[in-house]
């Protein structure tokens, strides 16, 4: 039987919390029919436990640049009608398969998860999750959303396809992606029954480093994809020390709308600003000077980092 849902996971040297992953999707509850694609940026670690399994597909790919890149790798080889993304560090829930394929027929183009804390062993770790997903947060309410998650998100594969040579920049910053696919009638979903438990960084330092990353990332896709000119670029490398307050203003009018979300953001703001504030060099580099070793370091803080106290 053909594959229906394809799900591409991103793997390196934290082997075992990437066979936690697979296990868990392996062992999912009445799933549609479903293939994983295993892009594995470290092979020489050890030998994946995973490969002998027949729903597996095991691709070893150790020159590969940067996260963006090799879920790009997967996209391509994926053959399901949607394309589910999850990172190495998240456990979906035993109902995570079905409910996302059940999502997709509301007739929609691309399906957010519902996140929830896989390791809340302190104050570093709940306020990071509020920082990454916040608006999509376990519990809530399933239906239509302005913008869906990213990194952890699923597309149909008929629409993605429409990206797929330009994959590699889009999805270093994926809100890029998502504006596109906007502008073109695309519908988005929130579903909250595909839940997903989202290992955080649980020290400060490593919640930094990663932020820093992405926003080194996100602001050299941008320059690239609207082919900004060098005043542009000077003038929004001059305001990045602006970013952390305007990224929290629009995260906390996301989350205020969701009364029981509001504590949860007063509480996890100064993490939020500490954060980004950290990252705003970084993305200041991004903007006059591109993305630099970003890329390789997004696969380092991705699938390396341990995120354990």
């Amino acid at each position: 039987m053909s594959a229906e849902l394809s799900v591409i996971i991103v793997v390196g040297r934290q082997r075992l919390r990437a066979e936690q992953c697979i296990e868990a999707l392996l062992k999912q509850d009445n799933p549609p029919p479903m293939e994983l694609i295993v892009i594995d940026v470290a092979p020489e670690a050890e030998p994946p436990r995973w490969a002998s399994s027949a729903t597996v597909r095991h691709i070893p790919r150790p020159e590969t640049e940067s996260m963006a890149e090799a879920k790009a790798i997967g996209a391509r080889l994926a053959h399901g009608e949607f394309i589910a993304f999850l990172e190495d560090h998240c456990h979906p829930g035993p109902g995570w398969a079905s409910a996302v394929r059940h999502a997709f027929k509301c007739d929609v183009d691309v399906v957010a998860y519902a996140f929830k804390n896989l390791n809340p062993v302190n104050y570093t770790s709940r306020a990071f999750l509020v920082l990454a997903y916040g608006p999509w947060l376990a519990p809530a309410e399933s239906g239509p959303v302005s913008s869906p998650s990213w990194m952890n998100v699923a597309y149909r594969a008929a629409v993605l396809r429409r990206y797929f040579d330009r994959l590699p920049l889009l999805f270093e910053c994926e809100t890029l992606l998502h504006k596109e696919l906007r502008l073109a009638g695309s519908r988005f979903w929130h579903e909250s029954a595909a839940e997903v438990a989202h290992l955080n960084h649980p020290r400060l330092r490593g919640s930094c480093r990663d932020s820093a990353v992405w926003q080194r990332l996100f602001a050299a896709a941008r320059v690239s994809h609207e082919n900004w000119g060098l005043p542009r670029r000077l003038l929004y490398a001059a305001g990045s020390p602006l970013s952390p307050a305007v990224i929290a203003w629009r995260l906390g009018r996301r989350l205020w709308a969701r009364p029981s979300m509001r504590r949860a953001f007063l509480k996890s703001l100064p993490l939020i600003l500490a954060v980004y504030t950290y990252g705003s060099p970084n993305e200041s580099r991004g903007y006059l000077f591109g993305r630099g070793n970003a890329g390789r370091e997004s696969i380092e803080v991705e699938t390396a980092d341990p995120r354990a106290l």
